[in-house]
């Protein structure tokens, strides 16, 4: 299920599976390799809400693997978006 606002004529939506895909950057290390790209996450708010909800997760297999392919240069700064 997404999430969509309508305003006028405008519809925003966001894919709850992107918004995964960002949280996954956000509490990997993701920041490390790619501090630019990183810098995109200009919401610092945002950020800390984050950081507080999932950061727990930091040790979970999804992350530890996404942290392993970021090591060995197997992925690049659009990765996992690029898939």
């Amino acid at each position: 299920m997404n999430v969509s606002v309508n305003s006028g004529d405008l519809e925003i939506r966001v894919d709850r599976r992107t918004e995964l895909l960002g949280i996954i950057q956000i509490i990997s290390n993701y920041t490390k390799y790619f501090p630019e790209e990183s810098k995109r996450h200009g919401n610092k708010k945002y950020v800390k809400e984050i950081e507080e909800k999932f950061g727990k997760f930091r040790n979970h297999e999804t992350i530890l693997l996404f942290n392993e392919l970021l090591n060995d240069k197997r992925c690049e700064s659009d990765i996992p978006i690029g898939l």
